[in-house]
């Protein structure tokens, strides 16, 4: 009988508490553009924070050191999200992939023009 392989299984866990830190990040900077009627973005190429107009707000401590982060966008910026007073995002459309490094081990996270966010199917 063999023995369950935990690292893998402890791995897996890391990458969906991740994942579904950074879908509460996304809806947290689109909340704050629709109540506070300012401009709101996430960014995540040196830290993960959420700043409205160029004033730090918010600082993302929950996504592990072990997980790294893209946005594949179209036809916009990839190096920050931005959402409207209206809960639009700055016509950007895409999606986040987070994986853990050194794995093949990932998951996406859908960004719709509207606002609408979604974890994809595997």
């Amino acid at each position: 009988m063999g023995l369950p392989n935990f690292k893998i299984f402890f791995q897996q866990e890391e990458l969906n508490t991740s994942t579904q830190a950074w879908m509460n990040a996304i809806r947290t900077t689109r909340y704050l553009a629709i109540k506070t009627q300012t401009r709101a973005s996430l960014h995540w190429q040196n830290d993960n924070y959420i700043d409205q107009e160029n004033r730090l707000k918010y600082t993302i401590h929950s996504i592990a050191p072990e997980i790294k982060i893209r946005f594949r966008a179209s036809f916009a910026r990839d190096d920050e999200l931005t959402f409207l007073p209206n809960g639009f995002t700055e016509g950007q459309q895409g999606h986040f992939e987070l994986c853990l490094k050194n794995t093949q081990r990932c998951q996406k996270i859908v960004v719709l023009s509207s606002g609408v966010v979604r974890l994809a199917a595997r």
